[in-house]
């Protein structure tokens, strides 16, 4: 039966749909995300201003000059994720970055001495990891189910 196919100079459909599946998956390897890079070279840049305005005096201790930087990191994030979502070249799952996003904004206002309701935001740290960790599992446990 594929000598028939191939008499006519066409693969059989189920070649077809072969080779346009390794197709789309060459398309995708050739595909570069210059995002992470940019990522890599905003973080290098913020943190030798960081290291630089430390030694130069103008940060008065190495809490806040950690609490800055992960703040900093916060916002690179927020950047990243946002042009993931502007431009659908770059787009793909962004729920990991956002949950490192909320972890290091966190993590910059508690050494920055960040007050939540009146109390320091150490005392909710705890909690706060846990909160995190349930929405990670039940979007991993019901996600599947919402996309059928």
């Amino acid at each position: 039966m594929s000598e028939e196919w191939d008499q006519e100079g066409q693969a059989p459909p189920w070649e077809q749909h072969k080779e346009e599946k390794d197709e789309k998956e060459e398309k995708h390897e050739d595909q570069h995300d210059p995002l992470g890079a940019v990522v890599g070279g905003l973080i290098l840049i913020m943190l030798g201003i960081g290291l630089f305005a430390w030694t130069q005096g103008w940060i008065a201790g190495w809490a806040m000059a950690l609490g800055l930087f992960f703040l900093g990191l916060a916002a690179i994030f927020v950047l990243e994720i946002l042009i993931r979502l502007v431009l659908p070249a770059y787009r793909r799952g962004i729920g990991g970055r956002i949950i490192s996003t909320l972890v290091v904004t966190l993590i910059g206002l508690g050494l920055l001495g960040f007050e939540l309701w009146g109390y320091d935001i150490w005392t909710f740290w705890p909690l706060i990891l846990i909160a995190i960790g349930i929405i990670i599992l039940a979007g991993a446990i019901l996600g599947p189910l919402f996309r059928k």
